[in-house]
């Protein structure tokens, strides 16, 4: 059985890591751990430091861009959202079972997303079927 050096278990670890969560902190870890188990004989080359350095900072922009993306859309479904204050709407509750009144309100939770108020129940934007009037 070949024994695997501690490098490759750090490499293959935090790219795993990569796929599943936070991609910055993250490809750190990984540059981390390719510091630290460099060969001091054999640094790293300036070139490949570099390269890393620039996909970390394009990384960093694109999850600032993704997370300015997902604000965008939480800021059009607002804007979607308060057109129907006043407005006459059918809706299906979180059971599936049919709501239709007056839209009172707009409520914006951040795990929840957009909401609308309908008499004394709350839909979420997206159940919405019909406005009616």
């Amino acid at each position: 059985m070949t024994e695997v050096s501690p490098l490759a278990q750090s490499l293959a670890g935090a790219a795993a890591a990569l796929r599943s969560g936070t991609l910055k902190d993250q490809f750190l870890q990984l540059l981390i751990a390719q510091l630290r188990n460099q060969d001091p004989m054999r640094p790293m080359e300036d070139r490949d430091f570099v390269a890393q350095l620039a996909q970390f900072a394009v990384l960093e922009q694109l999850e600032n861009l993704s997370q300015e993306f997902r604000q965008a859309a939480v800021f059009g479904q607002i804007g979607a959202a308060s057109a129907l204050i006043g407005r006459t709407v059918e809706a299906a509750d979180t059971t599936g079972a049919p709501v239709t009144g007056v839209v009172s309100a707009v409520l914006v939770d951040p795990e929840k997303g957009v909401s609308l108020k309908i008499g004394d129940r709350t839909v979420s934007l997206d159940a919405v079927r019909k406005i009616l009037s």
